[in-house]
């Protein structure tokens, strides 16, 4: 069983190239309410990936390193689908103008 249910609600590309998620996260285990989280992407080593915002300094952090982990790989395969839909449809406007 998973211990956090993550909800990626919304995934928009902005104009820069970069990515925004939004949704819900929320501790399985330890029963805590659900919070809400953005998260926007960072180009690093060529790739980009997913940060929280409002994540905090160390010494007071809104989510704690697991629940940035699983927001980051929900965030990343939202994108992924995002991607993927939009190069479909740019290969069926092709065949359509073609």
């Amino acid at each position: 069983m998973a211990r956090f249910k993550t909800v990626v609600s919304d995934v928009t590309q902005n104009d820069d190239g970069s990515f925004t998620a939004t949704g819900t996260i929320r501790d399985l285990v330890g029963k805590t309410k659900t919070k809400v989280f953005t998260a926007s992407t960072i180009d690093w080593q060529g790739a980009p990936i997913f940060k929280v915002e409002g994540a905090g300094n160390l010494a007071d952090r809104r989510f704690k390193r697991g629940e940035r982990i699983s927001i980051a790989r929900k965030c990343k395969a939202a994108r992924l689908e995002l991607e993927a839909a939009a190069l479909e449809a740019a290969k069926a406007a092709a065949v359509d103008a073609a």
